[in-house]
C-alpha cells in the first residue's frame, strides 16, 4: 500500500475521530489560505511544511505522524498536511466503505479481537438503544450510548480493521466497545451472530498487516540512518512512538527491543558519551530481523511475546521456594514474580502476579508479597522452605498458575546447600552455570526475553566499581576454581549498593536473575541466604531490609573500596581474534550507515573466516557489495549473535 492509499482512507469524518471537527474545519480554512506546502514525498514518506510547522508522516498514517509544535496527539499541522497530501495526489481507485470490509470479516477473527469480551460485546450490540450507526464518506461511525459514563464513538477507516479504528471513550472499555461497534454493524447488514464458530481462546490476537511490518521496517531503516550521521534528536522520538504503534498492534517482543533503541538514539542526540554505537546496531539489528520473521510467522509466541499462558493440570509437585522478586517494566507494568525449583522436575518454575501500565491502581507488589500463595500461607514466609502443590496447573515454559484448583502446603525449611547442587538447584561451578545458562536463554530470535534464575554458591566476593558507561556498580563473586560472575546493582539504589559488600562475608548464597542484553548477559541479585543452612535467614532484596553489616564486613569493604579503582576499566574491544573481527564487522556497518562505504570489506571477512565465523563473512562481502542501511542491519545482525554465542559460550 502506497502513502497516497493510506491517506486516501483518511476523510474527513476519520480525521474528525483523530482529532475534531473544529481542527478539521480550521485545518480547511488554513488550506484554503494557502498555508499547506509539500516539501517532499514519495511512495512511503512525505514532508510537509503546515502553517510554519514541520510534518512527517509514513505508512504508519496520521496518528503516528511528527509534528515540530508542542501539541499532543494529532494536531491541526496534521490533519492539514494529511488533507494537502490527500488533495494533491492523484486520485487512487475508490477504497471500499469500512462498514463493508467489516462485515466481510468472518466472525473468527471478531472474536478472536474481542477475546474475554466476546459476550458483553455481543450483548451491547443486540441494544438498540444503545447504538446508532452513520456512513459518513468511505468510514463508517458507531455511537454507543448505554454505557455508565458518556456515550462512546467507534469510527471504522477502509483498510484498517478493527485494531485501527479511532475510539473516543474509556481506555477500559475500548476492546467491547469497538467489538459491540462491529457486530452492530453486521447486523444491520443482515448478518447473524453465530456461537463461537472460531473456537479461538480469549485474548487471542489477530495477525498485523504486512502494510504495518513493512512500515516498521522502514521507520527502522530511516531512525538508523539518522541517528550514526547526524545524531538527530528526532529520531529517539520516533522509535517512542514506534514501540507504542508496535504493542498496539499486538507485538510486545518488537515493542521490547525498540524501547532501548530509542534509548540509544536518544544518548546520540544529546552527545553523551555513553552512547555505543555498536550496541545501538546490534538492538537496532535485532528489532530489524524479528519484523522479516514476523512477516512469516505470526502465529509464534517466542516472535510475537504475547504474554498470555494456557495452563494445564499436571502431576503433584515438591517445590523448594527459592526467591521473590519485584519487577517493573520500561512500559510502566509491574508486579512479583515468585521462584521455586523442583527436585522431581529438575527445572525451576515461577508464578506470576502482575498489572500492566495504568491498569488496577490499587495492585501492590507489596501487598502481593504479603498475601497468601495457594492458600499455604503469606509468600514472604514462604521463601526458603519446601512446598507441595497436589495439583498444579503448568504452562509450556514451567510457569505456575498464580490460583490453582487446590491449595499448597509448605513443609519444612530447605534441604542443606549440598542437596541442591546434586538436584541441579545451587551452583558452586560458575563456568559450568554459564554455560547452562547460555542453554536456558537460547539463541536468535528465540533467546528468552524473560530474564531466568540461578542460585549462586560464592567462595569469594570481589571489589565493588561503577561503570560511568552503563551507570550500574558492578559487583565480583567467584567460586573456589576463581571463574568470576559480575553481578550489576543500580547506581539509584545507594542501600543496596553500599550494603551488599559489606554483607559479604556472611552471605552463603544469592538467587539471581539472568538476562542476555545488547551489552552482554546481564546478571542482578534478587535473593540473599545469610548464615549457614537451617539457621541463616532469607532476605529478598526488593522487599526485605537488608541486615546491618557487622564491624568486620564494615572494615573489609573499606579495604576492598580503597583498593579499587572509582570506575569500571572495561576491556579493550577486539581483545582476542574472534572479538576483533566481530567489532571490525560491527565498525564496517556502521561506516556504510555514516558514509555509505567502508574500507577494506574482503580483508574484514577473511578474518572473519579466519575465525570460523562464515556467516558474518558472507554478510560482510555483501556489505562491501550493496553498501546499504538492510546490508548494514544484516551485518550488524550476525556480528551481534557471534558476540553473544562467544559470551555465552563462557
Amino acid at each position: 500500500m502506497s502513502l497516497s492509499e493510506q491517506l486516501a482512507a483518511f476523510d474527513d469524518a476519520a480525521l474528525e475521530a483523530l482529532a475534531s471537527k473544529g481542527v478539521v474545519r480550521r485545518a480547511r480554512r488554513d488550506l484554503e489560505a494557502g498555508r499547506a506546502t509539500i516539501v517532499e514525498r514519495d511512495d512511503a514518506t512525505a514532508r510537509v511544511d503546515a502553517d510554519g510547522q514541520s510534518v512527517s508522516i509514513d505508512l504508519r498514517g496520521p496518528a503516528a505522524a511528527q509534528c515540530d509544535c508542542p501539541a499532543a496527539g494529532v494536531c491541526r499541522h496534521i490533519v492539514l498536511a494529511v488533507i494537502a497530501l490527500r488533495e494533491d495526489a492523484p486520485a487512487p481507485s475508490p477504497p471500499v466503505s469500512a462498514a463493508a470490509e467489516i462485515c466481510a470479516l468472518p466472525q473468527s477473527d471478531l472474536e478472536r479481537f474481542a477475546g474475554a469480551d466476546w459476550t458483553a460485546a455481543t450483548a451491547l450490540a443486540a441494544d438498540d438503544a444503545a447504538l446508532d450507526v452513520a456512513e459518513r464518506g468511505t468510514s463508517c461511525v458507531v455511537v454507543l450510548k448505554g454505557t455508565k459514563a458518556q456515550a462512546v464513538e467507534v469510527t471504522f477507516i477502509p483498510g484498517h480493521g478493527l485494531r485501527g479504528a479511532a475510539y473516543k471513550g474509556p481506555q477500559a472499555r475500548r476492546r467491547v466497545s469497538i467489538a459491540a461497534a462491529a457486530l452492530r454493524l453486521r447486523l444491520r447488514a443482515g448478518l447473524t451472530i453465530e456461537p463461537n464458530v472460531g473456537g479461538a481462546p480469549a485474548d487471542a490476537e489477530p495477525a498485523v498487516s504486512a502494510a504495518f511490518l513493512d512500515a516498521v521496517h522502514a521507520a527502522i531503516e530511516q531512525g538508523v540512518a539518522a541517528v550514526l550521521p547526524g545524531r538527530s534528536p528526532i529520531a529517539a522520538d520516533g522509535f517512542v512512538d514506534l514501540a507504542i504503534s508496535t504493542r498496539a498492534e499486538s507485538l510486545p517482543r518488537v515493542a521490547a527491543q525498540l524501547r532501548p533503541h530509542a534509548h540509544h538514539a536518544s544518548l546520540a542526540a544529546s552527545r553523551d558519551a555513553a552512547f555505543d554505537e555498536h550496541a545501538f546496531l546490534i538492538d537496532a539489528a535485532r528489532a530489524y530481523a524479528l519484523v522479516a520473521a514476523l512477516r512469516a510467522n505470526q502465529q509464534e509466541s517466542a516472535l510475537t511475546g504475547r504474554v498470555r499462558r494456557d495452563y494445564a493440570a499436571g502431576p503433584p509437585l515438591e517445590l523448594w521456594m527459592l526467591a521473590a522478586s519485584r519487577w517493573r517494566t520500561d512500559s510502566g507494568a509491574r508486579g512479583v514474580t515468585a521462584y521455586g525449583f523442583s527436585p522431581d522436575t529438575g527445572r525451576w518454575h515461577a508464578v506470576h502476579q502482575g498489572r500492566a501500565s495504568g491498569a488496577d491502581p490499587s495492585f501492590e507488589p507489596a501487598t502481593v508479597y504479603r498475601s497468601a500463595l495457594w492458600g499455604a500461607g503469606a509468600l514472604y514466609k514462604l521463601i526458603g522452605r519446601t512446598l507441595h502443590v497436589p495439583e498444579p496447573s503448568l504452562a509450556d515454559d514451567g510457569a505456575l498458575a498464580p490460583t490453582l484448583p487446590q491449595p499448597a502446603r509448605a513443609g519444612a525449611k530447605l534441604p542443606g546447600w549440598d542437596r541442591l547442587v546434586e538436584a541441579g538447584a545451587a551452583s558452586a561451578d560458575f563456568a559450568s552455570l554459564k554455560s547452562e545458562l547460555g542453554a536456558r536463554i537460547g539463541v536468535g530470535l528465540r533467546r528468552s526475553a524473560m530474564p531466568l534464575p540461578a542460585l549462586l554458591l560464592p567462595a569469594s566476593f570481589g571489589r565493588r566499581v561503577f561503570n560511568e558507561l552503563d551507570q550500574t556498580y558492578r559487583w565480583d563473586v567467584a567460586d573456589r576454581n576463581g571463574t568470576t560472575l559480575v553481578l550489576e546493582l543500580p547506581a539509584d539504589d545507594e542501600r543496596l549498593a553500599e550494603g551488599l559488600p559489606a554483607l559479604a562475608r556472611r552471605i552463603r548464597a544469592i538467587v539471581i536473575e539472568a538476562a542476555y542484553r545488547s551489552h552482554g548477559l546481564a546478571m542482578r541479585p534478587v535473593t540473599l541466604f545469610i548464615g549457614v543452612d537451617r539457621e541463616g535467614s532469607v532476605v529478598n532484596l526488593g522487599f526485605d531490609p537488608l541486615p546491618r553489616a557487622d564491624l568486620v564486613g564494615k572494615t573489609l569493604e573499606r579495604v576492598r573500596t580503597a583498593f579499587s579503582a572509582q570506575a569500571a576499566v572495561l576491556p579493550a574491544r577486539g581483545s582476542d581474534p574472534l572479538e576483533s573481527a566481530v567489532s571490525a564487522a560491527l565498525d564496517a556497518a556502521a561506516a556504510v550507515v555514516e558514509q555509505g562505504t567502508h574500507s577494506e570489506p574482503e580483508r574484514i571477512a577473511a578474518a572473519c573466516d579466519a575465525c570460523g565465523l562464515i556467516t558474518l563473512a558472507a554478510a560482510v562481502r555483501r556489505l562491501g557489495e550493496k553498501k546499504d542501511v538492510p546490508s548494514a542491519l544484516w551485518a550488524s545482525y550476525v556480528a551481534g549473535e557471534a558476540r553473544a554465542a562467544l559470551e555465552l559460550a563462557g
